[in-house]
């Protein structure tokens, strides 16, 4: 992606978050926002960082894990085009990161300062309510798909320690 080329208001009405908003909303969203280049491997935020920033991956592929004390990295989920990471940021409970985001392979980012997001919410009632409905439906879909990942991890852990009894049994 041609990251001079770019114009930011293009890439607004190409992503879902934002169909069927006004030129003028999208012109605002393109003046909190900027484009970043991730070379692979990179970490994008780690867990526990604070950082206001909504993340739209427009190229590439980013992991999102977190760590699970006594197991090590849980892999929550692998970002593609389009999607939305830190959604976390559009949250006023929530003041750390979540989870961990590394580029799997280089990849872009659309970054939109969440802060000046949300004034723009506050601002145009219609527009924070469509947003923070879509975010929403996001957290729901994040929060399934770590309780499916969770119990992966439990019965792996399950799995293990029934192992190891029955090897002390045989011995």
């Amino acid at each position: 992606m041609n990251l001079q080329s770019t114009n930011l208001t293009e890439i607004f009405q190409s992503i879902p978050l934002f169909h069927g908003f006004s030129s003028e909303i999208l012109f605002k969203l393109a003046q909190i926002s900027h484009l970043r280049e991730i070379p692979p491997q990179e970490i994008l935020f780690k867990e526990g960082d604070v950082d206001r920033t909504l993340y739209i991956l427009l190229d590439g592929e980013v992991k999102l894990s977190c760590y699970a004390p006594g197991y090590g990295e849980v892999i929550i989920a692998k970002a593609e085009p389009l999607d939305i990471i830190g959604w976390s940021s559009m949250t006023s409970m929530i003041r750390q990161r979540l989870e961990t985001a590394q580029s799997i392979r280089r990849s872009t980012v659309l970054c939109i300062n969440a802060e000046a997001l949300q004034k723009i919410c506050d601002e145009v009632p219609s527009v924070g309510y469509q947003i923070i409905q879509r975010v929403a439906n996001l957290a729901a879909t994040t929060l399934m798909q770590s309780r499916i990942n969770l119990l992966q991890v439990i019965r792996e852990q399950a799995s293990q320690i029934h192992k190891e009894d029955t090897l002390e049994f045989s011995e």
